[in-house]
């Protein structure tokens, strides 16, 4: 899952596969570690929920693999 705010300032990325969880600021490593962070991954499906609720064009699934 790849969620990008702020016009693409922020970006979220979420790896199925292995579950790390990673955020960007401007394309570059921001937050250091978000190992076992439920809240985050949280707050990222609720933003997918809404998206998808709201007709965003987007696409949700990431090649994070």
């Amino acid at each position: 899952m790849k969620i990008e705010l702020e016009n693409g300032k922020y970006t979220y990325i979420f790896n199925e596969n292995t579950g790390v969880q990673e955020v960007l600021r401007y394309g570059e490593p921001w937050v250091e570690d978000l190992t076992g962070c439920n809240w985050s991954l949280a707050m990222a499906h609720e933003i997918q929920r809404l998206r998808k609720q709201e007709g965003y064009k987007e696409d949700f699934e990431s090649e994070c693999g």
